[in-house]
C-alpha cells in the first residue's frame, strides 16, 4: 500500500510506503511536498522552526522540534613521538575534534582552541589511550593547555595523572575564556 498527498491520520499496516508528505495550513498546501530520500527518511522544513499539528481545526499542538548531531564523536588519534630533549609536541585542536586519543610515548601538548571561538556547551574528551602516563609506567606526560591565552578550571593548564586516565572538558558561561573539567 502506498500513499501519496496528505498523511492522514490513521494506522497503516506494516511495510507501508510514504512517497510524499505534504503540508497544509487551514486546508491550503503549503511547502513543496516531501519524498524520502536514499535512505529513506523525510525531511520536513519549517519557516519558523516549527512543526504544527492539529487535531481538529482551532486546536493546534506546536512541537518545537530542535536538530542535534550524531551521539558519536569525532575520534582524532594522535601521537607524540618526539623524544627527549626536543622542546615537547604540540598538537593543537579544532572545534572538530571531539574525543582525543592520545598515543604517546614520549610527553606532549594537546592545546584546546580558544574559547572566544567555541560554542557553550562544547567538549572536548583527552584520553590516555597507551597507558604510558603516571608512576610506574614511563611516566609520559600529556598536558593540557587553551589557546588564546584561556585557562582549564582557572588554571593554565592540567595534566592526565594516572595511567590510562582521561579529562573532560566543556567550555561553559560562568569564568570568560575558561574551560571546565569534569
Amino acid at each position: 500500500m502506498s500513499q501519496s498527498g496528505i498523511l492522514n491520520r490513521g494506522v497503516y499496516p506494516p511495510g507501508t510506503v510514504v512517497e510524499t508528505i505534504q503540508g497544509s495550513n487551514n486546508g491550503n498546501p503549503e511547502n513543496p511536498a516531501r519524498t524520502p530520500n536514499a535512505s529513506n527518511n523525510i525531511i520536513l522544513n519549517s519557516t519558523n522552526g516549527n512543526l504544527t499539528f492539529a487535531n481538529d481545526p482551532g486546536n493546534a499542538h506546536i512541537l518545537n522540534m530542535t536538530v542535534s548531531t550524531s551521539p558519536i564523536l569525532a575520534y582524532r588519534a594522535v601521537e607524540f613521538t618526539d623524544a627527549p630533549p626536543l622542546p615537547p609536541m604540540v598538537i593543537t585542536l579544532t572545534t572538530a575534534d571531539e574525543y582525543i586519543a592520545v598515543e604517546a610515548t614520549n610527553s606532549g601538548i594537546i592545546r584546546l582552541p580558544d574559547p572566544a571561538t567555541v560554542a557553550t556547551g562544547e567538549q572536548f574528551i583527552v584520553k590516555d589511550t597507551f597507558g604510558l602516563t603516571g608512576p610506574g609506567a614511563l611516566d609520559v606526560k600529556i598536558t593540557i593547555d587553551v589557546a588564546g591565552g584561556g585557562t582549564i578550571d582557572q588554571q593554565p593548564s592540567k595534566l592526565i595523572e594516572g595511567q590510562y586516565n582521561s579529562l573532560r572538558f566543556i567550555k561553559g558561561t560562568a569564568i570568560a575564556n575558561n574551560y571546565e573539567v569534569y
